[in-house]
């Protein structure tokens, strides 16, 4: 089996992140190219230019890769459209297999890794309109594909919310908070979080190397992939645009 090259983006928070990643076949992996960039609203600008970028400094094309993964989400609407839009038209021009993650998902996963003491974790994505998307991940050592298992699916909820969503069905374990949301929630918290809640010590993009690992792991793993994980977008509740009350004729 030779080394898989994914490449994999995220346009579902305010950060544009993009990584292009070898797979070797024992196991290790080597980053051709990285690029993030938290300019709010232009992804639609950012995201082109900053794919072919990595592309060509990596001295490949599109039909070099052998892999696409895209976020799906929950997030931002005009991102979420922005990155599966450009993902779907990168692999039907190239002829790649495309895989869909969620967002939260990727979040959960890269610092489940770390916890190998039973912990969860819940990663947060902005809502907008006050509200934070969460959800509650544990390690799944079942799974071969090492995806995590979900224990609480996406919801939006506004801060004040969230520690007590969580707790309810995190049987009393540590719950560890991760993701670009992470302040909006400390902020609502000025004393400090409760029991039995720690942070990350940043509010860091979600890691695509991680996403275009956790593709790899699953196109190896799964024959039926790309029909398990679609790209399409993970919206959790419905978009803030609305039709006119005119009729259009």
């Amino acid at each position: 089996m030779k080394p898989l090259t994914v490449m994999a983006w995220d346009t579902a928070t305010n950060w544009c992140a993009v990584s292009l990643d070898r797979f070797e076949t024992d196991g290790s992996s080597i980053s051709l190219g990285r690029f993030t960039s938290s300019e709010a609203g232009t992804h639609s600008q950012i995201l082109p230019g900053a794919v072919a970028g990595i592309l060509k400094e990596a001295s490949l094309t599109a039909g070099d890769l052998d892999l696409l993964a895209v976020g799906r989400g929950p997030g931002s609407f005009t991102g979420l459209r922005t990155g599966l839009a450009l993902a779907k038209g990168l692999a039907m021009g190239a002829g790649l297999p495309l895989l869909g993650l969620s967002t939260l998902t990727v979040v959960a996963s890269e610092h489940l890794r770390s916890k190998l003491d039973g912990a969860l974790v819940a990663p947060l994505i902005d809502a907008r309109h006050q509200q934070i998307f969460t959800a509650l991940f544990e390690i799944d050592t079942d799974n071969p594909s090492g995806l995590p298992r979900e224990l609480l699916p996406p919801t939006p909820l506004t801060p004040a919310e969230v520690p007590g969503f969580l707790v309810e069905a995190s049987g009393g374990r540590e719950i560890f908070l991760a993701g670009p949301a992470l302040e909006l929630l400390e902020a609502a918290f000025p004393a400090g979080l409760p029991a039995p809640f720690s942070a990350a010590l940043n509010f860091s993009p979600p890691d695509v190397s991680e996403m275009a690992r956790m593709a790899a792991r699953l196109w190896l793993a799964d024959n039926r992939a790309e029909e398990k994980y679609p790209p399409i977008p993970s919206y959790v509740r419905q978009p803030d645009i609305r039709k006119s009350g005119i009729a259009m004729r």
